[in-house]
């Protein structure tokens, strides 16, 4: 009988060792996915910010070519009333 719980003993020693691996293949797993979701993140916002500012570019762009359109088309018209006179 003894050599029988021995033996028994061997093996949950074995299990709870590949148990312990385990669990510290887990953290070590967990800690690697929250880096990548913590990168993801600030990769999203800074792609966000990116965005933002195109977004403000070409607000202003728009602004400015509506008036330069305008001021060509007032410059046209002093041009053309001048020859008129």
């Amino acid at each position: 009988m003894s050599v029988r719980a021995s033996a028994n003993q061997m093996a949950l020693k074995v299990d709870f060792e590949r148990m312990q691996k385990a669990m510290l293949d887990v953290e070590k797993q967990s800690q690697g996915l929250e880096d990548i979701q913590k990168g993801a993140g600030s990769i999203r916002r800074t792609a966000e910010s990116i965005e933002d500012r195109a977004r403000i570019i070409a607000e202003n762009l728009q602004r400015s070519s509506r008036n330069l359109t305008e001021e060509v088309q007032a410059v046209k018209g002093a041009l053309a009333a001048l020859e008129a006179h």
